[in-house]
């Protein structure tokens, strides 16, 4: 009698696919810890909620602060939605958007408040059914507002359109 389950072959893509929690964090957060053995005060978690095998929802919150004689605080939130359009055995490609919203407090007292949109592509591997890696270049445009600080100036506006240095990089857990 025949079997139709093949031991030690992987699940099937479909398998892959449906599980709709994610949860990431930046990999280069985990390289520097691995490298470094401290860990820097900067957090970034990632959550996505798949929808359907085609569609997700998006989350990010981030968390910087630099201590000692300058300190500074930096935080940010940004969603959206996304879509795959390419699926390939264990690869996705998706496009989609982002808003961001963000406040960093400078070391002179300054505060700025951000917010803006972010057009984004990217590409995830399923390095095994519960594991990824996906990788998102980045452009973000945004409108930043300034105040407050030891110059005593009154508040500015700033709108900057850059694509950022280095592409995101998330390793993430599927259930």
């Amino acid at each position: 009698m025949a079997t139709s389950t093949v031991r030690g072959q992987g699940a099937p893509a479909d398998s892959i696919r449906h599980r709709p929690y994610q949860v990431g964090i930046a990999a280069s957060s985990v390289f520097k810890l691995l490298e470094e053995g401290t860990p820097d005060r900067q957090y970034q978690v990632y959550g996505r909620y798949w929808t359907s095998p085609r569609r997700m929802s998006r989350i990010a919150l981030r968390y910087r602060q630099v201590v000692g004689g300058n300190a500074e605080v930096d935080a940010g939130l940004r969603g959206g939605l996304a879509w795959v359009f390419r699926s390939e055995d264990r690869w996705r490609f998706y496009g989609g958007g982002d808003l961001i919203a963000g406040y960093r407090r400078f070391a002179n007292g300054r505060e700025s408040f951000r917010g803006g949109v972010s057009p984004l592509f990217g590409a995830l591997f399923f390095i095994g059914t519960h594991v990824s890696l996906s990788l998102e270049p980045r452009l973000v445009a945004t409108y930043a507002h300034s105040r407050g600080g030891d110059s005593g100036r009154s508040g500015s506006g700033v709108v900057s359109i850059e694509i950022e240095e280095a592409a995101l990089l998330v390793l993430s857990v599927h259930f």
